[in-house]
């Protein structure tokens, strides 16, 4: 598992292999699923109505997939109360310095 991030902000990313392919759980401390992401040379997503998960979700399946050369399933679902831009921004962010960290531990 690797996080970065503080309270609410705190981005999550817990993963395991299954046979070669990885499976990635992103969240914070409000965890549900939001969107799917499956990268297999390209990605596919489903995503609850209303939920925008599906853009991390995608994000993170792609950047691992392709650094990792392997499948990846991403299941992403983090949830702040009426996000700010500012709080969403940061959040990106968050998520960006996971993957990072993600490659350089599992590359």
């Amino acid at each position: 598992m690797v996080e970065f991030g503080k309270d609410e902000l705190r981005v999550t990313c817990e993963y395991r292999y299954i046979g070669e392919d990885l499976l990635v759980i992103v969240s914070n401390e409000n965890p549900h699923i939001g969107g799917v992401s499956l990268f297999c040379g390209q990605t596919n997503t489903i995503h609850k109505p209303h939920h925008k998960d599906y853009i991390i979700s995608q994000k993170v399946s792609k950047k691992l997939g392709e650094a990792l050369k392997r499948d990846v399933l991403v299941i992403c679902g983090i949830h702040i109360d009426d996000a700010t831009n500012n709080q969403i921004d940061l959040v990106m962010q968050n998520v960006e310095k996971c993957i990072q960290k993600l490659i350089k531990e599992l590359g």
